[in-house]
């Protein structure tokens, strides 16, 4: 039980736990025994207001507690799961991008105020950096530094870091670029209390949370009207590196997914990504309405 445990990240572990107390108590409440059967039956209830990758979660966490899960039993969670799929495959909308023009507008929307200036940032950063809201939350400033026209973010816990040495995304940061002058200026404004977390709270100088992280960048995304949230600037970045020819072992690095079909989730579909050259697109000019028929001259006898 200690090395189940182990191999898996905190934040997994505090789910899982969280999923089973929940699942513990619902059964309890109706009298039911703690057993298989009464985990199915939760699921079946839970069905009617969560999704399938919720389903999912709860499923794990029985599993991780439970050394075996009989034949019928699993196939009645995954009848369960993939009856959830089908239903949301008819709903499901196009994930969220967040492109550079979108990054312009919340640069535009900057005012010398502490607030605005760290909001700005954090919404900058996460974009070129593929940053997830819990990397963004625990980047100190001693995470960063610009060399040479790069940026350095050494992310201390990712994904694809099995070795848990920490891996470092190079952004380009060039002198008087928007990042460069942002990151200037929150250093300076930050260097009269000396915190140890880029994006903290203003009052304890506290590194904020994931979910503060998320709720800051959507009100930054509401006040342009513009729907969207913290993963969709990670979900953004990768596709615009994917349109401006970056392969995708080049993309998976830069983002630390741990794998290419953890990453394939985030892209679309690209005419670089399929072998079109761009210089093949840009030669032939897109034609508007049906092909025009020109009569030709009579062939003399």
């Amino acid at each position: 039980m200690t090395a189940l445990s182990s191999a898996k990240a905190a934040s997994t572990m505090k789910a899982y736990g969280q999923e089973n107390e929940q699942r513990r108590r619902w059964i309890l409440e109706r009298g039911l025994p703690l057993n298989e059967v009464s985990t199915v039956m939760y699921l079946a209830w839970k069905s009617e207001s969560v999704g399938s990758g919720s389903l999912a979660k709860i499923s794990a966490a029985y599993k991780m507690v439970n050394n075996e899960v009989s034949i019928p039993g699993a196939q009645c969670v995954a009848e369960l799961i993939n009856s959830k799929k089908r239903a949301e495959a008819t709903t499901r909308m196009q994930p969220v991008c967040i492109n550079e023009p979108v990054i312009v507008k919340i640069m535009s929307t900057l005012e010398d105020d502490a607030k605005s200036e760290r909001d700005v940032l954090l919404v900058h950063l996460s974009y070129s950096a593929l940053l997830r809201a819990s990397e963004a939350s625990n980047l100190q400033w001693k995470d960063v530094r610009v060399k040479n026209g790069l940026l350095e973010v050494f992310v201390a816990e990712a994904k694809n870091d099995q070795l848990g040495k920490g891996r470092t995304t190079f952004v380009q940061c060039k002198a008087g670029s928007d990042l460069d002058l942002l990151l200037k200026r929150w250093k300076v404004r930050c260097s009269l209390k000396n915190p140890d977390f880029i994006f903290h709270n203003l009052h304890n100088q506290k590194p904020l949370s994931p979910s503060s992280i998320s709720s800051i960048v959507k009100a930054k995304f509401d006040a342009i009207g513009v729907q969207g949230s913290h993963h969709a600037l990670r979900r953004g970045r990768a596709n615009d590196l994917q349109a401006e020819g970056f392969s995708l072992d080049e993309i998976q690095r830069t983002g630390r997914w741990r794998s290419p079909a953890g990453m394939s989730t985030y892209l679309r579909d690209n005419p670089r990504a399929q072998g079109i050259r761009v210089e093949e697109m840009e030669s032939e000019e897109e034609e508007e309405g049906p092909p025009s028929l020109t009569r030709e001259a009579p062939v003399p006898l």
